[in-house]
């Protein structure tokens, strides 16, 4: 398994994938599609998904290029569709957002060569914010951070929300890393720590 970054995108967000036995998980698409796409060609990799943590728009800008270049349509957790075309009026981005699969729901699970990554709904940032998990890593989108956590003063935030899905992330392994949607890695345990 590796983990490698890509962009920035929008506000600095980072776009990942995970690799494992030739297979491509992407998380997040906010920038850094094209890098990312020419690194998959030149492996000769395969892209199996690609998920967003959450609708806002720095997260998802190259949804569509990512569609187009990897041939794999974005996923997003249903309660942030609207989430998503809010978010892309209010930053005045051209054309219509993405489209995307609305699929990504508690439980679901994503097989990446010999790992399967479990979705985990965390709302708070966003109704629909989700972290990607699998044993040793979690992509936390702007849930959590490296000596942060994520905002709840946005439209349709929910700060009671955020602690509950806070608790959630304190409870996995503390040598579980942490990829946020902004910033650089940390871990569980070191945000216990605080």
């Amino acid at each position: 398994m590796r983990v490698l970054r890509f962009g920035p995108g929008p506000l600095r967000s980072n776009v990942y994938a995970l690799e494992d036995g030739g297979e491509v998980l992407v998380v997040d698409a906010g920038g850094g599609i094209k890098e990312l796409a020419e690194w998959v060609r030149r492996e000769g990799l395969e892209v199996v998904s690609v998920v967003l943590t959450h609708g806002h728009f720095d997260h998802a800008a190259e949804g569509g290029l990512a569609e187009e270049l990897l041939g794999a349509r974005p996923r997003l957790h249903p309660d942030d569709v609207p989430i998503l075309r809010g978010s892309w009026r209010w930053a005045g981005l051209p054309g219509e957002p993405p489209e995307v699969s609305p699929d990504l729901a508690e439980g679901v699970e994503i097989r990446v060569g010999s790992l399967s990554v479990a979705v985990i709904h965390l709302p708070g940032h966003t109704p629909g914010s989700v972290a990607f998990y699998c044993p040793g890593v979690v992509f936390t989108g702007d849930v959590l951070f490296r000596g942060a956590v994520g905002r709840t003063d946005l439209p349709l935030s929910d700060p009671n929300a955020m602690e509950a899905s806070l608790r959630r992330l304190a409870g996995l392994p503390p040598d579980t890393v942490v990829y946020p949607g902004h910033g650089p890695p940390t871990t569980i345990g070191r945000e216990l720590l605080g």
